[in-house]
C-alpha cells in the first residue's frame, strides 16, 4: 500500500549455498510458497471493491503449499478469501486486531490550512468514490494536503476508505490512531496443518504492523518455521513521520529487529522462511531502485538468503508498468521470501513473479482493465537436484 503518485517470467535468482550437479533434474513434490500484497486498501489502492472477486479467485487457484497475503484489511475480506480458497488451502491463520482509540482532534476545524484543504478536496473530489479519494486528493490538492499539521495528515491517512464527509468529521472531532481500525492486514493460508501458531504486534505508526508465524511440514523440506509480515513503508515524500522513531525508515528497521527477535523466540526448527512485503530492497541493474537498503542488508546480515535475490536483471515487484501504480514511480523489489537453514541441496531453487497480467473488472462506468493489485506476487518453487 502506497499513496499513489508484463507477463510473468522467471527471476534470475538462485540460492548460492552450495553448487549442484549441472545434470541434476528437479525433484517432483517439493514445496512452493507465495507472498502477495493484494492491495485491498480502500482509499489507497484504486478499485479495491471491483478487484475483490477476481483476487479471491486468483488466490484459490495458486499453486503453493503456503501463502502469505498482505493488505487483507477487512474481516469480511479475510473471511471471503479463506472461504473461496478453503478447498485448496484448508488451513488459515490471521489475528483480528481492533484499535478504536480516538485522540483529540488532529485537524482543528477552524485551522486555516485545514479549511483550505477541505475546500479543495470537496471541490475536486467531492463526488469521488471512497476507494479513489487518496489518489484524487494528492492529484488535485497536494499542496494543501502537505500544508496541514503532521498529526492531521496522519489522521486523514488513517481514515482513508471512508467517504469524504466521514474523514473530515473523524479528524475534526477526534483522531483515529490506525488505518482500518488497527487491522494488520495479514492472512496466512496453507495446504498443511499450521502448528505452533504465533503472533506479534509491532510498534507502528498510522498502520498496525504484525508478524504471524507457524510451523509447517512442507513436502521435501520437512518441518519448517514460516513467518508472514508486512513492515512500514517509507512514506517520507507523502506523509510526514510522526511516530516514536526518527523516520519511516527507522521504524521499518526497528520492526525488522522485532521480527528477528520473534523468530528466535518462537521457532521450533533450524529451517526458517520469512515471507512478506518488507518495503525494503536492493538496487538492481538496470532499472530497479533501492528502497530502504539498510533494512534489506540487515536481513541478509542476519543470515537470511533472499529470493528473488539481487542479480542483474531481477525485476521489480512494485512497478510503474502496473496499472495501479503511478507511471513515474520508481520500480522497487520489496516483496521477498527470505530463507535460513535451507539445505544446500536446494541450491537451484528459483523465484517467479506472479499475478502480473491485467484482468477486466466491472465498474460503475463499465468494464475496466486493471492489475489485480499494485504489487506483483512472488512464488518460490523449491528445487532439489538429484
Amino acid at each position: 500500500m502506497r499513496v499513489r503518485g508484463a507477463s510473468a517470467w522467471m527471476l534470475a535468482a538462485t540460492l548460492a549455498i552450495a553448487s549442484c550437479d549441472d545434470e541434476a533434474s528437479p525433484e517432483l513434490n517439493v514445496a512452493s510458497v507465495v507472498t502477495w500484497n493484494v492491495g485491498l486498501a480502500d482509499g489507497y489502492v484504486e478499485f479495491a471493491a471491483e478487484r475483490r472477486p477476481s483476487i479471491s479467485a486468483a488466490i484459490a487457484g495458486l499453486d503453493a503449499d503456503v501463502v502469505c497475503l498482505q493488505e487483507v484489511w477487512a474481516t469480511s475480506d479475510v473471511e471471503a478469501i479463506s472461504d473461496a480458497a478453503k478447498a485448496t488451502f484448508p488451513e488459515h491463520w490471521s489475528v483480528e486486531l481492533v484499535d478504536d482509540t480516538v485522540g483529540p482532534p488532529a485537524c482543528p476545524a477552524d485551522d486555516a490550512q485545514v479549511m483550505e484543504l477541505s475546500t479543495c478536496a470537496y471541490a475536486a473530489c467531492g463526488e469521488t468514490a471512497p476507494g479513489s479519494l487518496g489518489a484524487c486528493v494528492l492529484e488535485h490538492c497536494k499542496d494543501q494536503f502537505n500544508a496541514v499539521p503532521p498529526a492531521c495528515v496522519q489522521c486523514l491517512a488513517a481514515n482513508l476508505g471512508k467517504p469524504l464527509d466521514d474523514i473530515f468529521q473523524s479528524c475534526t472531532t477526534g483522531s483515529a490512531r490506525y488505518y482500518a481500525k488497527g487491522s494488520n492486514g495479514l492472512l496466512m493460508l496453507s495446504r498443511h496443518p499450521l502448528e505452533n501458531r504465533t503472533h506479534l504486534a509491532l510498534t507502528s505508526t498510522n498502520t498496525q504492523r504484525s508478524v504471524l508465524g507457524a510451523t509447517v511440514d512442507l513436502p521435501g523440506l520437512g518441518p519448517t518455521d514460516v513467518y508472514c509480515t508486512h513492515l512500514a513503508a517509507d512514506l517520507e515524500s507523502q506523509l510526514p513521520y510522526d511516530g516514536p522513531y526518527d523516520s519511516w525508515g527507522a521504524e521499518n528497521l526497528a520492526q525488522l529487529d522485532a521480527v528477528l527477535a520473534q523468530i528466535e523466540g518462537t521457532r521450533q526448527t533450524d529451517q526458517v522462511l520469512v515471507l512478506g512485503d518488507f518495503n525494503a530492497g536492493p538496487a538492481i541493474a538496470p532499472d530497479v531502485a533501492a528502497e530502504l537498503p539498510a533494512s534489506y542488508q540487515h536481513m541478509v546480515d542476519a543470515g537470511f538468503r533472499d529470493w528473488p535475490g539481487a542479480e542483474a536483471g531481477t525485476p521489480c515487484t512494485f512497478c510503474p508498468d502496473n496499472t495501479l501504480v503511478a507511471d513515474d514511480a520508481p520500480g522497487v523489489l520489496i516483496d521477498h521470501v527470505y530463507g535460513r537453514g535451507v539445505p544446500a541441496s536446494f541450491a537451484n531453487s528459483g523465484a517467479q513473479r506472479i499475478q502480473t497480467a491485467p484482468v477486466t473488472v466491472q465498474t460503475s462506468a463499465g468494464p475496466l482493465e486493471t492489475n489485480l493489485s499494485d504489487h506483483y506476487g512472488v512464488r518460490l518453487q523449491f528445487d532439489r537436484g538429484r
